[in-house]
């Protein structure tokens, strides 16, 4: 589960939410889960135990899709994800790879 403050740009007021995505046998879907909370619901969770993440979002407009590229800081530089979400596992298969 990940507890997340997310900003949308710097004169934006935050987004809280508690998430969880859940394994699946499928490498093409992972249902996941959002409950938005209140700011003071945030705070309140925020002190339990735990690893915290930062990262910054970059969308990346891509063979007619859009995929967010996550870059992580602080304990995971260098690390640097890209997720993309799609509507049939058809699309997915559809994506264009480079070789």
């Amino acid at each position: 589960m990940r507890l997340r403050a997310i900003t949308h740009g710097e004169d934006q007021q935050a987004e809280f939410m508690l998430c969880k995505k859940y394994p699946t046998g499928n490498p093409f879907s992972r249902p996941i889960v959002n409950i938005y909370l209140t700011e003071a619901e945030f705070a309140v969770m925020a002190k339990l135990l735990g690893k915290g993440t930062r990262k910054r979002r970059y969308p990346l407009d891509f063979a007619a899709m859009t995929f967010a590229l996550d870059v992580f800081q602080d304990h995971l530089p260098g690390l640097i994800l890209c997720e993309v979400e799609a509507a049939t596992e058809d699309d997915l298969q559809s994506i264009p790879t480079l070789s």
